[in-house]
């Protein structure tokens, strides 16, 4: 399962993602391109970091805990609905 997003900080990426799609949209509107809105994906002992530029609102195909990556298009379950990564950058994930 991957989770997801929004700040350079680690930590809050699933209480960002609580948030209602249109939020979690607007914040990546707001963010990009900088500082930007970052997605992670991998397992715990790998995991990449992909800065999110653009996204779009998109009905929850399926219910699923904030963060959930749901199909293979990028769509990210939200508190409420879904957003759909649409482009995205590459970046390697944060020292701690």
């Amino acid at each position: 399962m991957n989770k997801a997003f929004t700040k350079e900080s680690d930590g809050d990426d699933e209480e960002e993602l609580a948030l209602p799609a249109r939020d979690v949209h607007n914040r990546i509107r707001g963010l990009s391109p900088f500082p930007g809105a970052f997605f992670e994906v991998g397992t715990a002992a790998k995991r990449e970091r992909i800065k999110v530029l653009r996204s779009t609102l998109v009905d929850a195909p399926q219910p699923a805990a904030p963060g959930v990556v749901l199909d293979d298009r990028l769509a990210v379950a939200c508190g409420e609905g879904a957003v759909r990564l649409r482009r995205w950058a590459s970046r390697p994930p944060c020292k701690t």
